[in-house]
């Protein structure tokens, strides 16, 4: 299915931001300078195309279309990616709150969220991503890919325009 291609391809671009953030939370972690526009350009991608672009096609699009095909909402793989997401928002909060300035505070949600996201991927792309694959068939999977076109379409250059700014910053940082 083109979709969780399109969803796999999106978690390296993640995994790259999780890098960055480990960098920044390893100088905040021992005391050295944090650029805050570094904290900021991954808190804006984290937000914005992680979360936002992101999980919004896995609630919105993939998660309903793997419901219609059986899987229950509140339980099961879909309940555990659902909760995921929250338990990634609330850490995306508390790393907000710790980001000025960036502190040790801030380095133990940095490295709460890469390692719960980090596990969330590998999750998605090694079990859930292949059920969805095996679920939804014919009607259903071209309803999937063409709804996830069109929500590529309507966020314009944002992937590229994220995908860009995380290289900049990877380019930056040690």
């Amino acid at each position: 299915m083109k979709a969780t291609s399109l969803l796999m391809e999106e978690h390296e671009i993640i995994l790259r931001a999780l890098t960055c953030l480990d960098a920044l939370a390893a100088r905040a972690a021992a005391g050295q300078p944090v650029p805050e526009n570094d904290v900021a350009a991954v808190m804006k991608f984290l937000s914005d195309f992680a979360d936002g672009h992101h999980h919004g096609k896995e609630e919105n699009i993939l998660f309903p279309a793997m419901e219609e095909a059986g899987f229950p909402r509140d339980a099961g793989p879909l309940g555990v990616m659902l909760h995921e997401h929250q338990q990634g928002r609330a850490l995306i909060a508390a790393l907000r709150e710790a980001a000025s300035p960036p502190d040790a505070v801030f380095a133990q949600a940095a490295r709460a969220y890469a390692a719960l996201l980090r596990q969330h991927i590998e999750k998605e792309n090694h079990i859930l991503f292949r059920m969805a694959d095996q679920a939804i068939e014919g009607e259903a999977r071209q309803r999937v890919d063409a709804a996830v076109e069109q929500f590529e379409s309507k966020s314009g250059s944002l992937r590229a325009t994220q995908e860009a700014a995380i290289a900049r910053l990877q380019a930056e940082l040690p």
